[in-house]
């Protein structure tokens, strides 16, 4: 990436190799997941989010993001987009891709 982010993964394996190696039962490290936190904590407060919801937000992002999910073209977007809101509901935590208040749309 060329520009400042908020997370970054680095994969140790492909998809088809994650998937070969969980039918052998393995543990398996999938990689790794660097987070910005100067960065992350601007944008939680510029988005008036919890900082832990946040962080929690994008490390599920960069998790999907070393099992194979990508938001290069709208399709994948929303697909990724979509298992992060289910994942994210299910540890009852807030839907990341909300609306902003109207006062803080720019």
């Amino acid at each position: 990436m060329d520009r400042p982010t908020n997370v970054l993964s680095f994969p140790q394996f492909s998809p088809p190799e994650i998937a070969r190696l969980a039918k052998k039962n393995d543990e398996i490290e999938l990689g790794d997941i660097a987070l910005a936190y100067q960065y992350v904590s601007r944008e939680a407060r510029d988005e008036e989010k919890k900082a832990i919801d946040h962080t929690t937000h994008l490390v599920i992002h960069g998790l999907l993001h070393l099992f194979g999910y990508d938001h290069q073209k709208e399709s994948a977007a929303e697909k990724m987009e979509k298992a992060e809101r289910t994942i994210m509901k299910s540890l009852g935590l807030p839907d990341p891709y909300a609306t902003l208040r109207p006062s803080k749309r720019k």
